[in-house]
């Protein structure tokens, strides 16, 4: 065996002199931006959903269909677009206390010593905690039927919780929670149902 440099080595390939005959070829340079958009198209074109999770597909922004689990295709370059919603997983909105499975931010950004204190029928004021919880039954529903379905909950849900710790005495509220949230929860699922909100 010959442990000098007598073999054949590789050519040595200049990079630079590479790309600039490359650059020199108007053809090569079209065909290389073709392939790369194609590409692109091909990879964004797949998505894949979760279990718990829906895909809500718009054309030029306009509905099309709701994909289920698994992998998918959709019309790439933005013609179509997916939105992403869990309907399989518990969401909650919590109402005068900190919720820590929500957004650090919105710790700050809200005034929960406003949002828990509540005037009675008897014009006393109360400190009033609660968590509204909710499945997304409809996607398609929920992002178009209202425009921010998560602030409108949050509104609702604190607009009639307002109104029916507004509608007793203290005393009702304080000793007999349980017929509040009852009440507060068949009229929260009324005006989301007539609202068609998903």
């Amino acid at each position: 065996m010959d442990w000098n440099n007598q073999g054949k080595q590789p050519p040595q390939v200049n990079i630079d002199q590479y790309i600039q005959r490359m650059l020199e070829d108007p053809k090569r340079v079209i065909m290389l931006i073709l392939l790369a958009i194609a590409v692109w198209g091909v990879l964004s074109s797949f998505y894949l959903v979760d279990t718990q999770q829906r895909a809500v597909i718009t054309r030029f922004g306009r509905f099309v269909r709701t994909e289920g689990p698994g992998p998918h295709l959709m019309i790439p370059f933005g013609v179509e677009r997916k939105q992403i919603v869990f309907t399989e997983q518990v969401q909650q909105e919590a109402f005068g206390t900190f919720d820590p499975a929500n957004d650090m931010r919105s710790r700050y950004q809200r005034n929960l010593e406003h949002e828990a204190s509540m005037l009675t029928g008897d014009l006393n004021v109360v400190e009033v905690k609660w968590v509204v919880q909710y499945f997304i039954t409809d996607p398609k529903a929920y992002l178009f039927n209202v425009a921010e379905p998560q602030k409108n909950i949050r509104d609702i849900s604190q607009a009639v919780m307002r109104r029916v710790v507004g509608d007793r005495l203290v005393s009702s509220v304080m000793h007999d929670f349980s017929e509040v949230q009852i009440k507060a929860t068949d009229l929260t699922q009324k005006i989301f149902d007539e609202y068609e909100m998903g």
